[in-house]
């Protein structure tokens, strides 16, 4: 695959999860307006979040990474494909 097509796959993959994240934000917060959790407190949305990496797996957004430079979440295989593979500790 080319870098282009690499790099246009992360963004669309990008742009629908971002698309993807602001749905659920706005569903829970309409589902939950006078509901609270078990506790009587606030519910975090994005507890329940599935996010689509560009290989097309599904997963929870707290067991994604999150690139700083271009915003895509990546599920592990494809973060270490995305980042490389050296230590970062050196």
């Amino acid at each position: 695959m080319s870098t282009a097509n690499y790099i246009e796959r992360c963004r669309n993959a990008a742009e629908a999860n971002l698309a993807q994240i602001e749905l659920i934000k706005r569903q829970w917060a309409e589902a939950t307006a006078y509901i609270g959790d078990e506790r009587g407190g606030p519910v975090d949305p994005m507890s329940s979040a599935l996010v689509t990496c560009g290989c097309g797996r599904r997963m929870a957004i707290e067991c994604l990474f999150r690139c700083f430079f271009c915003g895509v979440f990546f599920c592990p295989k494809c973060a270490r494909e995305h980042f490389g593979e050296e230590d970062c500790h050196g």
